[in-house]
């Protein structure tokens, strides 16, 4: 076939969309990737021993952190270790618990996340009240005082 025919009869190659509202990888040690790692953690740590939900915990926060490690934002070997922290202190066996980490590591760096956009918002404390008052249905507070 031709390339002038083939041109017209093949679909244009298309670059796939990239995900909106994520930047690339902003470089290691981003504080929104530390905060949430340790917000994970935290998140594990404080799931009851004995819970039913302690393993699932577990897996979900790992998914979210090793998305961060292959978008470049977090270290591998931290996570993992302090994920295993975590587990320990919510009373997850060191076998289980190293099992769990590395499914969500092998899940979650296959999909690489980046820090979210921040949009700034120019609202000041006044517009917060007033719309609160709308809210309420009460008068707004600069009506409140001429």
């Amino acid at each position: 076939v031709p390339a002038a025919l083939r041109a017209l009869l093949e679909p244009a190659p298309t670059e796939r969309p990239k995900r909106a509202g994520f930047r690339p990888s902003a470089g290691p040690g981003h504080p929104y990737a530390i905060a949430a790692l340790e917000g994970e953690c935290e998140r594990v740590a404080a799931t009851p021993p004995g819970s039913r939900q302690r393993n699932r915990t577990l897996y979900r926060a790992g998914l979210r952190l090793f998305g961060y490690v292959a978008g470049g934002l977090l270290d591998h070997s931290e996570v993992q270790e302090r994920l295993l922290v975590a587990a320990r202190a919510s009373g997850l066996g060191e076998r289980e618990a190293t099992a769990t980490i590395r499914s969500a590591a092998t899940v979650g760096v296959a999909h690489p996340k980046g820090v979210p956009d921040q949009r700034p918002t120019r609202r000041s404390d006044s517009g917060r009240l007033e719309r609160a008052a709308r809210a309420r249905g009460r008068p707004e507070e600069r009506d409140l005082h001429p």
